[in-house]
């Protein structure tokens, strides 16, 4: 709730310019808390073993970097105590909880009774009061955001992307399958680190993309990925980083809500700042979503160049209504563009440079292949270089 009530208030200082009281959450912060002591089975129905290790434990100091100043039993005998506030009675609700077992006996995973909601809503509560003191960290920084969020109200529904690479790029018919794996696959990204775009022939740069096939018939597999990211005049080798993940971020907050995790603070150098992020909300399951996944621009990145973000085409647009960003996605590739012109805006702002990180895998995937070898079976290439106009 503290978090919706954040999020609107946030929404109508940033759409309309309105302010609310910001002691909104007063009376929750100076809420005491008391505690009645949980002996087993009292509560067994609640505190099982899934509620103890996800619930629990991310509340008490538990954990290496916990900050709470509670133990587990202090923070169960907290919930225990608000269970009897709230009423709760194990004995209650015997005749429903048969109900919705009756029901779901075959669906586990939606089954949920009524004891494991008093418990949820004691947790949740008790989370945003020790966030509200202190006590605990949100997920995004200076907000009430937790990992306890599992629905986006955005309810988003993504149009379909449009194919952009109908190639396949693994062994062909007649080909040696040595010929194949020894062959450099680099071209196949490099290819696309710059392309007009199709609908107003504008120059575009890629960003991130990457491409993986599969064939159990001519036993290969291929898997490549180009990231890029902002650096100074030096090339740095460490190709394993990853650009921040949001993974309980609305979509409808991207582009206007200042959404940093915590561990991602302002930045002090060039290499600090995001120049994208990736959005995976719903990356969890494949089926709820038909795209589990997207990147973003960091807003740092989207305010500098004054860019609004349509999040039904995943398409960032400049003030004059001109497309700015492309994304092509489809199960086995996907690639994100900008306007060559606003990325070389960024880099003369900041003064820096767009740096490419190269990663591809090529691999023989039939048991008769030799294991023990290798080379015989698997090559893999990487690479790093920094941007050029063309």
């Amino acid at each position: 709730m503290m978090d919706c009530l954040e999020l609107l208030s946030d929404y109508c200082h940033h759409q309309f310019g309105m302010d609310f009281n910001n002691t909104m959450f007063d009376s929750s912060k100076a809420k005491t808390w008391g505690q009645i002591q949980c002996v087993w089975p009292q509560g067994a129905r609640v505190f099982d073993y899934d509620f103890e290790k996800y619930k629990i434990h991310s509340l008490s100091d538990y954990g290496y970097h916990s900050i709470s100043p509670y133990s587990d039993s202090e923070i169960k005998a907290m919930l225990y105590w608000k269970l009897h506030e709230d009423g709760y009675c194990e004995s209650d609700y015997d005749e429903i909880n048969k109900e919705i077992y009756e029901k779901s006996k075959y669906r586990y995973s939606i089954r949920i009774s009524y004891d494991q909601k008093f418990g949820l809503s004691a947790y949740k509560e008790l989370l945003g009061w020790m966030i509200l003191n202190g006590y605990c960290l949100p997920e995004h920084q200076n907000s009430m955001r937790t990992s306890d969020v599992y629905i986006d109200p955005t309810f988003p529904r993504f149009k379909k992307m449009v194919r952009f690479d109908c190639n396949s790029y693994l062994k062909k018919e007649g080909e040696p399958l040595q010929t194949w794996l020894d062959k450099d696959p680099r071209g196949i990204l490099y290819s696309k680190l710059q392309i007009s775009e199709p609908f107003a022939n504008k120059d575009m740069v890629l960003l991130d993309g990457w491409v993986k096939q599969k064939s159990e018939r001519s036993h290969t597999e291929l898997y490549a990925h180009i990231k890029s990211r902002l650096t100074d005049t030096i090339v740095r080798d460490d190709i394993s980083w990853e650009p921040p993940t949001y993974n309980h971020t609305f979509v409808s907050e991207i582009g206007w809500r200042n959404i940093i995790r915590k561990e991602f603070d302002d930045y002090e150098t060039v290499e600090e700042m995001n120049l994208y992020c990736s959005s995976q909300f719903s990356s969890w399951s494949s089926e709820r979503k038909s795209i589990p996944s997207f990147l973003f621009l960091d807003k740092r990145v989207s305010d500098m160049l004054g860019l609004s973000f349509d999040y039904a085409n995943l398409v960032y647009y400049d003030s004059k209504g001109n497309m700015a960003t492309m994304t092509f996605y489809e199960e086995n590739s996907y690639f994100f563009y900008i306007r060559k012109d606003l990325i070389e805006i960024v880099l003369s702002k900041m003064n820096c440079n767009l740096q490419y990180d190269y990663y591809s895998d090529k691999m023989l995937i039939n048991d008769k292949f030799d294991r023990d070898n290798r080379d015989s079976w698997y090559k893999d290439y990487s690479d790093t270089f920094l941007y050029k106009q063309q």
